[in-house]
């Protein structure tokens, strides 16, 4: 992760007060921005690529790039209704609404801007959009059936909401350095296969089994633990990057080991590397792994997995002996008990008919 990336991280030694007043001051930075609307004669300058319109009777420019002008309004956009490819970047933009009516729109970038929520009106074309490094908290709204690739990096998203349903076609997501602490509300996303969710504070990775086309996952830089739902639903997943993380024992990476294409993962930086024979070790639980912290595994490496593998099938073995050992003693004395009651029973009955009645003696 670059400097500038970690710049984005909270920082730990800070006060509640001195985030409360940082927080004041960006909220006063906002209300006090100039005003700069997009204006025509710098929206005609910024038109590219003339192409035929959708009935093909006319010609129209369906490119606009308008990028760190530090434009604050782009309420002029909704007249530009044949533009396809939009990048609206490095300016000081909190609300895009006015893209909803760019019926025709492919691509849409509005990364590094202060634009505060996601939500625009169904827009059935739009295959990429991109609004990394805003200050958008929630991914409701986003319901668009033809995106492909959708870039929220760098925001305050806490909790992924809104999305099952609506993105049929979805292969990327990105959310790289924002405040998620679990995975919940990714389900539902039945084309994804590709998911960014390092820098966050995850703790829990329940609900990802839930996506059966996924071939990638990077979620380093997190405060996972314990690992949850890598079952072998996830039929497509090759590669996991979990670097940077708090995985400690090997129970944990063997949770892994019904992922039925898992070729990949990096675990630099977990405590669960400062284990014995760690390489080796990770391998005798992902016998599929090729490669592991980017590095393939060498024949003498394969050799001590192997050698693992059967200490541990050797010692399982010894224990189920053991077990049905000790269940079979246990049977036998349950067995014995019930003898020497049935012995036990038997000879009072016994004793009970030699003795005289007690009624014909008195």
């Amino acid at each position: 992760m670059s400097d500038s990336d970690q710049s984005f991280a909270p920082d730990d030694t800070d006060t509640g007060l001195e985030e409360e007043d940082e927080t004041e001051k960006e909220e006063a930075e906002v209300e006090e921005l100039p005003s700069f609307p997009l204006e025509q004669d710098l929206a005609g300058q910024s038109l590219s690529i003339l192409a035929k319109t959708g009935s093909g009777l006319a010609h129209a420019y369906v490119r606009m790039d308008v990028i760190d002008k530090q434009i604050t309004d782009i309420t002029i956009l909704k007249a530009y209704t044949h533009l396809r490819y939009v990048d609206i970047s490095e300016n000081s933009l909190t609300d895009i609404s006015p893209i909803s009516n760019l019926s025709q729109l492919l691509t849409l970038k509005a990364d590094h801007n202060l634009i505060t929520s996601a939500e625009l009106t169904e827009l059935h074309y739009l295959r990429l959009m991109s609004l990394a490094d805003n200050r958008i908290t929630s991914t409701a709204g986003i319901c668009h059936p033809q995106l492909h690739t959708l870039n929220l990096n760098k925001n305050q998203i806490a909790v992924v909401e809104g999305l099952d349903g609506h993105l049929p076609l979805l292969e990327t997501l990105e959310l790289r350095s924002n405040q998620l602490k679990s995975m919940k509300g990714i389900s539902g996303l039945p084309s994804i296969r590709t998911i960014y969710m390092a820098d966050n504070s995850l703790q829990s990775t329940a609900g990802i089994d839930e996506l059966p086309s996924l071939r990638r996952l990077h979620i380093r830089q997190n405060k996972l633990e314990r690992l949850e739902g890598f079952s072998s639903e996830l039929a497509s997943l090759q590669y996991i990057n979990m670097r940077g993380n708090e995985v400690k024992n090997m129970d944990d990476v063997a949770k892994m080991a019904g992922l039925p294409m898992l070729r990949a993962v990096l675990l630099k930086g977990c405590p669960v590397e400062e284990v014995g024979e760690y390489r080796p070790g990770v391998l005798s639980h992902l016998r599929k792994l090729e490669r592991l912290d980017k590095d393939q595994f060498s024949e003498d490496e394969r050799k001590e997995a192997e050698a693992l593998v059967a200490e541990r099938q050797e010692k399982a073995a010894m224990e189920a002996e053991e077990e049905a050992a000790r269940k079979a003693e246990e049977e036998e004395a349950r067995k014995a008990a019930g003898g020497d009651q049935e012995a036990e029973g038997a000879a009072q009955e016994v004793e009970a008919a030699a003795a005289p009645p007690a009624a014909a003696a008195a």
